[in-house]
């Protein structure tokens, strides 16, 4: 997962700064964990590491290596068990004027390999998930969610912003 650190740095960074401000973490669980109950305890634990020094200690690692490039994410180091979740629900994309009016539609620009998943809110409080599978999962992931998350249920729930 990548998680914001703006606010987790010491000193913050200010509350105008647009750059990226991100670090990967990572929560760790059997796949059977995950289908049975999705365990919000283990990513809120892997988010709650990231305090001042593990950042300082990330970036120190990152100034150290030769070739940042490979260490990035992409198909080529990516493992086929990973599913990487981004939440973009604390952004203020709804809070920026152009001059141009309201905005009409906003997304993640691109998903650069699969099972890679992006949660952002919407103008009127609701959620959008946007997710990234290779084709022959794309079935069996509509029958969990819709196992999950019944149909009438999904809209109604967007319906009302939860």
């Amino acid at each position: 997962m990548t998680a914001d650190v703006r606010r987790r740095l010491r000193p913050p960074l200010t509350e105008g700064y647009v750059g990226n401000a991100i670090i990967l973490t990572v929560a760790v669980g059997k796949m059977a964990e995950v289908v049975d109950d999705i365990p919000a305890a283990r990513i809120r634990a892997a988010i709650m590491k990231l305090n001042d020094d593990y950042i300082g200690s990330a970036l120190d690692f990152l100034e150290m290596q030769e070739d940042q490039r490979r260490l990035s994410r992409s198909a080529g180091n990516f493992s086929a068990t990973d599913l990487s979740v981004t939440s973009w629900m604390q952004l203020p994309f709804y809070d920026v004027d152009f001059g141009l009016g309201p905005e009409e539609y906003i997304r993640a620009a691109a998903f650069y390999y699969a099972r890679q998943c992006c949660v952002m809110k919407t103008p009127d409080g609701g959620a959008k998930v946007g997710i990234s599978l290779e084709t022959e999962y794309m079935e069996g992931f509509k029958e969990l969610f819709h196992g999950l998350v019944p149909a009438q249920e999904t809209v109604h729930a967007l319906a009302n912003g939860s």
